[in-house]
């Protein structure tokens, strides 16, 4: 029986909503103003800092190969011989559906068209080499590159948690591990406020970019006009999912619904499959499994120095900083989910499962889209330019196999993946700002349901501004921290695996398991 705490840390919360509020206000009520500071700050970040994205990566990488391949890669989140608390299936499922999922979803049809008009490393424009990186790229954004970014994290968190008891469920209680003492003062207050920022700031922008979508759907179904007003009845539509899911709790809450989750996918993705252009599909999805493969060190590494930069600027940069944006809360929420498994299968396994899910998504999704365009069907390159990334996504639907069924479908299967990701960052959010809270405790529903109203507050301001460059510049100002605090998880994770995986540290837990 879960323990149920209320006890928030407002030294915390009161500077995230005051931060946010700021940043609400004036995306609200002055979004010219808001435009142009998002502009100005979109190429200064880009600009000065992208390169240091790309490092922040690396790094990453660096790190997964040294726990994979040292001894310290069988230490137990939990104690020795304890079983998962839940299946791979489950555990997968709620890693995918909490964070970005939905984006996926909904990215996968459009964005492989965004390659092929602007591609990268030079490629011609609508070339035949332009639509075999346009399907490959994609999954290079969202594969392993992308997922590798939590490994540091995962790793310094678990170790605090399950191995020294650790009752606060935040990044910043490694600074305390590390510098002992230094958990109340002003720097980890600023790391916690940071974390909490970055993590409203990545849901808002899966919101940002799946709302007009679904209201685009609705109004052309329903025949109403698509307006703002509509959106935010989404918006809070999303809110009440996720309000009964709190009711349930974790296991019945979130789980249920990543549960659901996962098998409206599997059956939307193998209907389209099936019935779609089968062998032009899988033939895509090899020929771009070669290219990644052929090409994983060159992408993983281009920043474009003689070039105008415009594509990595635009995409990858985008890309790192909103994945740093979502590191804080699935570190928190893979740790909180994770008792029973040992340190390298949870790296590793949150690792393939996540690059799989995404994979599926963009694999058979914007194969699906280039075949369309490849054949002529449909300009759906012109249709993004001219009418937007949610009319083109709303045509596709319109064109597949059993249209009537497969748009019933997807609706269900992004509402139901958002109202899994704001229950998901909630939790992480009403976690965080407890003054203390167990790994097996759950924090209290009030709190919760006000961070879902906070990010719904923000996404609401991303709406009124509808532009895609706002929602990736929100999220690359709130990744930039998080690239400091990423290279200090790596440093903390080497220092406390050390700690924890030494043979006296490993002798005092058992003795402490056997007195248990």
């Amino acid at each position: 029986m879960y323990r149920k705490q209320s006890n928030s840390d407002f030294s915390i919360v009161i500077p995230t909503l005051t931060l946010s509020a700021v940043i609400a206000g004036t995306l609200i009520f002055f979004p010219d103003t808001a435009r142009r500071i998002i502009s100005m700050l979109y190429s200064m970040v880009v600009g000065q800092f992208g390169w240091m994205y790309i490092l922040a990566c690396l790094t990453s990488f660096a790190f997964l190969g040294w726990v994979t391949f040292s001894k310290f890669g069988d230490i137990t989140f939990g104690k020795r011989g304890e079983k998962p608390v839940y299946s791979n299936f489950a555990w997968a499922g709620m890693l995918f559906t909490s964070g970005v999922g939905s984006s996926a979803v909904i990215l996968g049809f459009v964005e492989p068209l965004y390659y092929l008009k602007d591609p990268a490393l030079s490629i011609e424009p609508f070339s035949e080499l332009a639509y075999e990186y346009a399907h490959m790229y994609g999954q290079f954004h969202w594969g392993l590159s992308a997922w590798a970014f939590y490994i540091p994290a995962i790793t310094a968190i678990g170790l605090i948690v399950f191995k020294d008891n650790e009752h606060l469920l935040r990044l910043s209680v490694v600074n305390n591990h590390l510098h002992p003492g230094s958990i109340s003062r002003f720097l980890g207050k600023c790391i916690d406020v940071l974390v909490m920022f970055a993590i409203l700031a990545g849901i808002s922008t899966s919101l940002g970019l799946a709302v007009p979508v679904v209201s685009n759907l609705i109004s052309g179904l329903f025949r109403i006009p698509n307006t703002l007003p509509l959106q935010i009845v989404i918006l809070m539509i999303w809110i009440s999912i996720f309000t009964f899911s709190v009711f349930r709790g974790l296991d019945r809450g979130i789980k249920l619904l990543s549960d659901i989750n996962v098998v409206l996918l599997i059956l939307f993705g193998s209907v389209l499959l099936i019935l779609g252009p089968t062998i032009d599909i899988l033939k895509m999805e090899v020929n771009s499994i070669g290219l990644y493969l052929q090409d994983f060190v060159r992408i993983n590494t281009w920043l474009d120095p003689f070039g105008s930069g415009e594509f990595q600027e635009m995409w990858t940069i985008f890309y790192w900083g909103w994945w740093l944006t979502f590191m804080p809360l699935m570190a928190l929420f893979i740790v909180r989910t994770s008792r029973g498994r040992t340190l390298r299968s949870v790296v590793w396994q949150q690792m393939l499962w996540g690059t799989l899910g995404c994979w599926f998504c963009f694999g058979i999704f914007g194969g699906f889209t280039l075949h369309l365009q490849q054949t002529g069907t449909v300009d759906y390159a012109a249709m993004l330019e001219t009418q937007g990334q949610e009319a083109v996504v709303v045509s596709l639907l319109r064109a597949m196999p059993l249209a009537p069924l497969m748009i019933l479908l997807f609706c269900l299967l992004v509402f139901i993946f958002l109202a899994t990701t704001i229950d998901s960052a909630a939790y992480i959010l009403a976690s965080s700002s407890a003054k203390t809270l167990s790994v097996d405790s759950q924090p209290s529903r009030p709190m919760r349901i006000f961070w879902a109203g906070v990010l719904a507050v923000l996404s609401i301001g991303l709406l009124v501004i509808n532009e895609l460059k706002a929602v990736q510049t929100i999220s690359l100002i709130a990744g930039l921290p998080m690239i400091f605090v990423q290279f200090y998880m790596v440093f903390a994770g080497y220092k406390l695996v050390k700690r924890f995986g030494a043979p006296a540290a490993q002798k005092r837990d058992r003795a402490r398991e056997m007195a248990e």
